[in-house]
């Protein structure tokens, strides 16, 4: 993670909005997300995006529960000015060529960030498409059988290569999901593991938030949707504000 990756964020956290980050690798995320949540915003959602590559997109809110605004106090009395190239940010050290790196003090909270990004990605997914997937592929072996007993033999593919391509593409399509629902039970363990709460969302999703943070609904999401821009490293974030200025410097935990 870069400094310009930080202050990318701390733009858009400056007017309150919703933020959206999206990599193609949720380690890329978790960092930013960690540093999000100590300056008043909190961790919302989660989704995998299609296209040309695929990628995950992580939403983050305002936080305004008693929780929330606890740890956004702490952090703008011990790092005053985070944001701004050079400063000391909460659990990141400065590393070499404008590098960021988290302490290992926050690695264990970064992996339950991991964990419950991963838990509403893979939640996401379900079987539907994979199931709809397999029975079109049975539906063209059919056709396909029924084609080639038809033809004189030399003319099409053999029946046998017919039903071998059947059986490998429904067998990869069963492992992945097979491996989606083992993945999603992993997150879900880390998460029940370390105290973290079941919520059942609006839309009736089981949502992971930790024990501080259900007892106030402190997730206040803004009116209207925001756009995406590019960000290096294969990062973006949504439509960008107003910039953060300063003069003072802080140094206090550079050497945490």
């Amino acid at each position: 993670m870069r400094y310009r990756q930080v202050q990318r964020l701390f733009r858009e956290m400056s007017d309150g909005e919703e933020v959206r980050l999206s990599a193609r690798r949720i380690g890329r995320i978790a960092p930013l997300v960690y540093l999000a949540e100590r300056y008043g915003y909190a961790y919302d959602d989660a989704r995998e995006t299609g296209g040309r590559s695929r990628s995950v997109r992580v939403t983050l809110v305002r936080d305004t529960g008693p929780a929330g605004r606890a740890r956004e106090a702490e952090a703008r009395e011990r790092f005053p000015y985070g944001g701004i190239p050079g400063e000391a940010l909460p659990g990141l050290r400065a590393a070499a060529f404008g590098r960021l790196r988290p302490l290992p003090r926050i690695r264990g909270e970064l992996a339950l960030i991991e964990a419950r990004i991963g838990y509403d990605v893979t939640g996401r997914l379900g079987v539907l498409g994979p199931v709809v997937a397999a029975v079109l592929t049975t539906a063209g072996a059919v056709a396909g059988v029924e084609f080639a007993r038809q033809r004189p033999p030399g003319e099409t593919a053999p029946v046998w290569l017919i039903v071998a391509m059947w059986a490998t593409i429904v067998l990869l399509l069963a492992a992945m999901v097979a491996l989606n629902r083992w993945r999603h039970a992993r997150y879900e363990r880390r998460l029940r593991h370390a105290g973290y709460v079941p919520v059942s969302g609006e839309d009736g999703r089981i949502r992971y938030r930790r024990p501080e943070d259900t007892t106030t609904d402190s997730a206040v999401r803004p009116i209207g949707p925001r756009s995406e821009i590019p960000c290096s490293e294969g990062l973006r974030l949504s439509a960008e504000g107003t910039e953060l200025t300063g003069s003072h410097r802080h140094r206090g935990d550079h050497a945490q």
